[in-house]
Formats: C-alpha cells, structure tokens, sequence
C-alpha cells in the first residue's frame, strides 16, 4: 500500500482493464524493478538497432568497394586490350598499304610500318618482362605479358589475362626488345 493508491497496485491491476489503458498509465503501474528492466529492453533494443544499422552499412561499403576494384580492375584490362588492338591494326594497315606500293618483294617495311610498329611496341613496352618474372596463370584484370618466342623474334606471343594470344610481328618484338636493354 502506497501513500497515493491505498488498495495496492496489485489490486488496481486486477479491477482495470489495461486495453483501454494509455501507455502512462501502465508505466505508472510498474514497479521501480519492472520500470528500470523496461528501460534497459528499450535501451537494448535502440543499441542493438544502431549496431545492426552499423554493420549493414559496413558491409555494404566493403561491398560496393569490392565492386569498385573489380570494375576498375577490368576497365585497366579492356583499356590495354583497346590499346594494343588499335597499335596492331595501324601496325597491320600501314604493312599492307607498303605491300601494295612497294611489291612484296622489295621490301618487308617502309617508313610508315616501321613508325607503326614502334607505336605498337610503345603500348607493349611495360608488359614485357623476362622469361623468369611471367606468371604461370594469368589473373583476370592483370597486365598482358609477352611471352618469348623459341625461333628468336619470328613467334613471340602478347598474352592476355582472359586467355587469349596474339602474334608480335617481329619488328615490333625487335623495338619491344630494344627499348627493354
């Protein structure tokens, strides 16, 4: 018995019908115990909330960074793809377009191929690395590598990480060679 509810709150509890209690009413029925237990589920819930929203948010950054790489890491790949694919075709034109002026006996290039050619192996110049630094397996995304040809210059290989291979004219893996001494 209280000094401001003389039957005893058990006894109001059991003569009131809480449906049609407001929310201060029932918190003004708790007990000191039951009050403090209520704020620290409240108190729980609002941390746990907040941890929860935190690790989310976390994960979701690491995510969406995890995308970033991986689209960055393709585009430097489909950027060195364009860039040789463009050189080799100049490089190619500018051989045929010789073949044609020139014959093809009188001689394998002429200025224009030849400037081609070491426009092409300026793009190929920093993927090439001696024999002993080529990786076995090529990652997705990494660098092309030129491979060393076993006829000297006559069959050496651009390789790209997808897979995929390419013959180097030997004028080009001569300039390649060259700019590498």
């Amino acid at each position: 018995m209280g000094l401001f509810d003389p039957l005893g709150k058990e006894a109001h509890v059991k003569n009131t019908d809480t449906g049609s209690m407001s929310i201060a009413k029932i918190l003004a029925l708790l007990t000191p115990g039951q009050a403090w237990s209520v704020l620290a589920a409240l108190a729980a819930l609002v941390g746990g909330s907040f941890t929860l929203g935190q690790q989310v948010s976390n994960y979701r950054i690491e995510k969406l960074s995890d995308q970033l790489k991986t689209t960055v890491t393709t585009q430097h790949a489909l950027e060195a793809r364009r860039d040789f694919f463009t050189g080799y075709t100049r490089f190619l034109i500018a051989r045929q377009l010789d073949y044609e002026r020139l014959g093809f006996g009188d001689a394998e290039y002429s200025g224009a191929s030849e400037t081609a050619a070491q426009a092409l192996a300026d793009v190929i110049v920093p993927w090439y690395k001696p024999a002993s630094a080529v990786p076995a397996e090529y990652e997705p995304g990494k660098s092309p590598v030129v491979t060393k040809g076993f006829k000297g210059n006559q069959d050496s290989h651009l390789k790209f990480s997808e897979g995929d291979s390419w013959p180097l004219p030997g004028v080009v893996k001569d300039f390649v060679t060259r700019a590498k001494r």
